[in-house]
């Protein structure tokens, strides 16, 4: 079954320790998480192979589940200054891993040509 927009922003305020075990997110702080997510996913959309839709917390998170743990991350480092909590190494280190993998699922290098020439130029180089 597909996680919903909002088990990600959940995951992020508990990375956070704005809403502990048990406790259920307020309407005020998810609006606020799911408004960070989409400007987060827009801002890497732009760098990144793929296209950003503005999501609601009811939402399907329209990424693989491998990008999950690594999203909470990202989306809690966006969100320190929103809730006033402070970054960890931790969320940190783990927010670095989440990019990395964003960047190994979605970068893609731009069609490049072969200019022989320039290995031409190399290869009847003589070096004495």
């Amino acid at each position: 079954m597909p996680t919903k927009v909002s088990k990600v922003v959940e995951r992020a305020l508990r990375h956070l320790k704005v809403v502990a075990a048990g406790q259920s997110v307020s309407a005020a702080d998810m609006a606020d998480g799911v408004e960070a997510l989409n400007d987060m996913l827009a801002a890497m959309s732009e760098t990144l192979d793929f296209e950003h839709t503005t999501l609601k917390a009811t939402d399907d998170f329209p990424h693989p589940d491998s990008l999950l743990q690594g999203t909470g991350y990202l989306l809690a480092v966006q969100l320190t200054d929103t809730f006033n909590q402070p970054l960890t190494l931790t969320i940190a280190k783990k927010a670095d891993q989440g990019s990395a993998l964003f960047a190994s699922k979605y970068f893609s290098l731009p069609n490049t040509s072969h200019d022989a020439t320039l290995t031409s130029m190399i290869a009847h180089r003589r070096y004495f």
